[in-house]
């Protein structure tokens, strides 16, 4: 009896296991791309071999042309294919096939796409913004999006309400979207509520470091910016902003980012039933200064759910020629706000609204239309362009900041630095002593061999005038030596307390309530209320080889991450500043070394990301494998 039990329980296992008949988590949709080609991505619920079939679309075909197929890829359930080789503006047909390791075969439906068009073809594109938590809305507005039949899509971040959560992804966002996203790519960068989460880099695949970069189509250049981080002077950002726009040849220069340069938002920048507020997001004023600087002709950002556009703005004031248009189009489906009831001086038209702006541009004529989730236009301009509306020589009174160049900021020995300048006619002067460089500066001509700390700074000098400064410290350090920490276990030690305190300065004026062991620096075991709270970890941390690592990461709301007493990451609300004169890096041999993470939640659910990077090797997640108590 016991013998047919077991058979049994076999047999329906079995059964069981054969069923799990694979199906689609994301439908198969597109990202980035270029005149010769671009990404296609799906996730599948159990893990298979996958391949493309695709073709150029022929004249006089009974079927879709799929007579091409990328190779296998490997054994995932997150599938990334990147068609290369194809013609510029080219119809190509595609579909994903995904074969589980049962051999079950799981087949997309045929879409479409057109690769980039040539420099000299009309385009049009449509703009989103904050489509965040409302799935009903985001889909009527994508669906209208997708009659319109654009060549692509710009969004401007809060594609989700948490970007931790992965239901927001795949059923609010990816599966209202999918008709649009099929046929055409949305080019993102990420917005407060991604809390920059490993999923969008999964879901959004977008060239370089994938959060801050430009494109160019047709005629036009586009600047994705991610206003999360610092885009102030001598920022990694607005310094590559910079060069970017100083080396553009584009007919037309678009911005998009989050956060509002121009709003009239009734309380997001003061209370305007009880006070005075301000006009946008105050540390965005030296981007606006690069727009006019270098005749950026639109900015489109959301952050504020409601639809503003202002005048052309030049120097603080409106004007009739030239000038930067900015354009909040934050209407994709988050919560609807309002405008202040009285209007500001910037202002040309607002409305409350779910909408969508719609683009095309030929030649020198690009025309704008915002419409809503009725269909209605509600909104319209035209630009013609005649010329150039900005100071053109104003690049070279103030060239771009030169760039200071090294594979580390923390060293152990040696270390060579470069110095680049924007354009080959200028000339860079640096100094190591601290001062800051003139004219009668040593001339940068060869890279700099550091063996001690310094503090190399830089300047670009044209005939007619001076760059920004640039400036970048290294710290040249011994290593740090392992400790002898005994026969120890995984995980690491925690602490769980609750409490209201300012800033993590304050952490043991928490109320501690349990003590325990976690795997790794997650919140297992701990059960935390939902806000108010903060957990201490400490062990140790296994390092395989010695070099010098670079430790980054993120946690909402508040963050320290040490080693060996060195504070490689200190985060408060999204203010991330490193330690040690470099990016989260310090020198240490190979062995165990003290590690401590100070964590506080204020509201948000909470989170922790890490990474790890020896100098020289590739960036990946802290592995919880590494810690030990």
């Amino acid at each position: 009896m016991k013998f047919v039990t077991v058979i049994l329980s076999l047999l329906i296992s079995n059964f069981a296991f054969s069923t799990r008949v694979p199906r689609f988590i994301v439908k198969p949709y597109l990202q980035f791309a270029t005149q010769t080609g671009i990404t296609i991505l799906w996730e599948t619920s159990e893990p298979g071999k996958s391949w493309v079939e695709y073709g150029p679309a022929l004249y006089n075909a009974t079927a879709p042309n799929l007579s091409r197929r990328t190779m296998d890829f490997s054994n995932t359930v997150m599938h990334t294919a990147v068609l290369d080789s194809l013609q510029a503006e080219t119809v190509y047909f595609y579909r994903a096939v995904t074969v589980a390791a049962g051999g079950d075969s799981l087949i997309s439906e045929v879409s479409c796409f057109k690769t980039a068009v040539k420099d000299n073809t009309p385009f049009a594109f449509t703009v989103f913004s904050d489509s965040q938590n409302n799935p009903e809305a985001w889909g009527r507005i994508s669906e209208l999006a997708y009659n319109e039949r654009p060549n692509f899509a710009l969004h401007g971040g809060d594609i989700v309400d948490y970007g931790y959560v992965k239901s927001n992804w795949v059923d609010h966002f990816m599966a209202p979207g999918n008709l649009f996203m099929s046929k055409y790519p949305i080019y993102s960068i990420p917005g407060n509520h991604e809390h920059d989460a490993p999923y969008y880099y999964q879901y959004m695949r977008n060239p370089g470091n994938g959060y801050f970069y430009s494109f160019r189509y047709g005629n036009a250049q586009f600047f994705m910016l991610n206003t999360s981080y610092s885009v102030l002077p001598g920022s990694e950002q607005y310094d590559w902003l910079e060069w970017e726009l100083a080396h553009s040849t584009a007919t037309w220069k678009i911005v998009t980012h989050h956060y509002p340069p121009f709003s009239s938002d009734e309380n997001d920048f003061g209370d305007t039933r009880k006070s005075l507020a301000r006009e946008g997001n105050h540390y965005l004023e030296p981007a606006r200064g690069l727009y006019e600087k270098y005749g950026v002709d639109i900015v489109f950002y959301g952050h504020i759910h409601t639809y503003e556009r202002t005048w052309p703005i030049y120097k603080g004031k409106p004007t009739t020629k030239g000038g930067v248009i900015y354009l909040n189009v934050g209407g994709s489906g988050g919560d609807l706000e309002h405008s202040a009831p009285l209007r500001s001086w910037f202002t040309n038209k607002v409305k409350t609204a779910y909408h969508f702006g719609s683009v095309k541009i030929h030649e020198n004529d690009l025309q704008f239309q915002a419409i809503d989730e009725t269909g209605a236009v509600f909104d319209a301009f035209e630009l013609k362009k005649e010329g150039n509306w900005h100071d053109v020589t104003a690049v070279r009174k103030m060239p771009p900041a030169p760039h200071i160049i090294a594979t580390q900021s923390v060293f152990t020995n040696q270390l060579s630095v470069s110095i680049d300048k924007a354009f080959s006619d200028l000339e860079v002067r640096y100094t190591t002593d601290g001062s800051n460089p003139t004219r009668s500066a040593a001339l940068y001509k060869a890279p700099l061999q550091l063996s001690q700390s310094v503090s190399v700074k830089a300047v670009a000098f044209s005939k007619e005038g001076s760059s920004n400064l640039a400036e970048r410290k290294f710290v040249k350090q011994e290593f740090f030596n392992a400790q002898n920490a005994g026969t120890l276990n995984q995980g690491l030690n925690y602490r769980y307390g609750s409490g209201t305190i300012k800033s993590l300065d304050d952490f043991e004026k928490l109320s501690f309530e349990k003590t325990g062991v976690t795997p790794g620096y997650n919140f297992e075991g701990m059960f935390p209320r939902a806000h108010f709270w903060g957990a201490a970890f400490t062990g140790y941390i296994r390092i395989d080889s010695a070099g010098v690592y670079r430790f980054t990461g993120h946690g909402e709301n508040w963050l320290r991450f040490s080693i060996d007493d060195q504070l490689l990451i200190d985060e408060f609300d999204r203010d991330i500043n490193n330690g040690n004169g470099g990016p989260g890096e310090i020198a240490l041999q190979a062995g165990l070394h003290r590690v401590k993470i100070l964590y506080y939640d204020v509201e948000r659910p909470a989170s922790i990301d890490l990474f790890m990077q020896k100098i020289g090797g590739e960036r990946k997640a802290l592995d919880p494998a590494l810690l030990f108590h």
